[in-house]
């Protein structure tokens, strides 16, 4: 057992409940129908924010994949957390950043999130239903996210 993925796992899915529980409040005063019409912004602890990045990083690279190797570590980070999360667009948040709550991931390390719906000239997506900027998107796959497209791609061997 490698205890450094263990140790990094706990951070990942502690982030992830506070996600879920910001969600589950938007989604009971209606400002989301699902996970996936959601965007977050979350903002680490000061003390704790290279820490959780590496733990971030070093999962990430076990996860890339062909579509994302020429993203930034923290374009791949944010995209992975996204589908960890269930949402459609999860980043980190700019310092002026009003968070709607603080969470704290055992043990001692504090975020903030701030949960939101998508921006309303967002697609959905036809194959994953993640909700997307269309200016994203393949010229050959419209409907579907860049990821999608890639994978799609992938499977036709084009």
């Amino acid at each position: 057992r490698n205890q450094q993925i263990s140790d990094d796992w706990l951070i990942i899915f502690d982030l992830r409940a506070g996600v879920t529980q910001a969600l589950e409040q938007h989604r009971q005063s209606k400002v989301i129908g699902s996970s996936l019409e959601a965007a977050v912004s979350y903002k680490l602890s000061p003390d704790v924010r290279e820490e959780v990045q590496q733990a971030f990083a070093r999962q990430v690279s076990f996860e890339a994949s062909r579509e994302e190797s020429s993203a930034s570590v923290s374009d791949r980070i944010h995209r992975w957390l996204a589908d960890i999360c269930i949402v459609s667009r999860i980043e980190e948040a700019p310092e002026d950043f009003e968070p709607n709550r603080l969470y704290h991931i055992s043990p001692g390390l504090g975020f903030t999130i701030k949960s939101g719906r998508v921006r309303s000239e967002w697609k959905k997506c036809a194959r994953s239903w993640k909700y997307f900027d269309p200016a994203t998107a393949d010229p050959a796959f419209p409907d579907i996210t860049p990821r999608d497209a890639a994978a799609v791609r992938e499977y036709r061997g084009v």
